[in-house]
């Protein structure tokens, strides 16, 4: 069990290093999620290490970028004009 663990926690780290590295260097981006994920889990047992350290790295990943439903583009559309940001 303690394998599974592990392996979602990496997966984890994986996913917010390669969101971080379109902002910092990729061994940075790793070394930050890598140390995140490692003081997130510290008090945590179980799959609570994983919720843990989701939670963790989303904090310092930040949310996606709004996009335009129609074509993709970021926040504001040059095509159809439609801003991301309204619902």
């Amino acid at each position: 069990m303690s394998h599974h663990i592990g392996l979602a926690v990496s997966h984890e780290i994986a996913g917010a290093s390669e969101r971080l590295a379109h902002r910092m260097p990729l061994q940075e981006a790793l070394s930050l999620a890598i140390r995140t994920a490692d003081e997130a889990q510290v008090n945590q047992e179980g799959w609570g290490k994983v919720t843990a350290v989701r939670e963790a790295l989303a904090k310092i990943v930040g949310p996606a970028p709004l996009t335009c439903p129609s074509c993709g583009a970021i926040v504001s559309c040059p095509l159809c004009g439609r801003d991301g940001r309204a619902k």
